[in-house]
C-alpha cells in the first residue's frame, strides 16, 4: 500500500501535497516552494493531515481522508476513517465500508468544497 498523505492549512486556506515524512520534520509543498517544519507546529491545530486511502475514483483520482465522493445514482458522501478503516458518511449517518463502492467519482474535499455538503 501507498503510504500519502496531503495537508490542509487553516490559516492559508490551502492544500499541500506531503512530499516526505521524516522524524522531526514534514515537508510539504505549498504550491510554489517546498516548506520544511518542525512536527510539534505540523500536530497544531492549524494544520489537518489526510491519508490517501490506497484506493482510487473511476477517473483514476487519488481518494483521501476528506474527500467528497459521488457513487451510484449521484449519492454523496464523504470518506472518513474510523479504527476499522475509511467509510463512506452518508447524508443520513450511515456508514459502509469505503472498499465496496463501485463507480467512485472524487468531487472535493470538505476543506476546499465546503458548499458541496449538503
Amino acid at each position: 500500500m501507498e503510504l500519502l498523505f496531503r495537508v490542509w492549512d487553516k490559516d492559508k486556506k490551502r492544500m499541500s501535497k506531503i512530499l516526505t515524512i521524516y522524524s522531526p520534520i514534514v515537508q510539504w509543498s505549498d504550491g510554489d516552494i517546498d516548506m520544511p517544519t518542525d512536527f510539534g507546529l505540523s500536530k497544531s491545530d492549524r494544520f489537518v493531515f489526510m491519508q490517501y486511502t490506497a484506493t482510487k475514483d473511476k477517473y483514476d483520482k487519488k481518494i483521501f481522508d476528506g474527500d467528497i465522493i459521488k457513487f451510484f445514482d449521484n449519492d454523496e458522501a464523504v470518506i472518513t476513517w474510523s479504527s476499522h478503516g475509511f467509510y463512506a458518511m452518508t447524508d443520513d449517518c450511515d456508514l459502509q465500508l469505503f472498499y465496496g463502492l463501485k463507480d467512485i467519482e472524487v468531487v472535493g474535499n470538505i476543506y476546499e468544497n465546503p458548499n458541496l455538503l449538503k
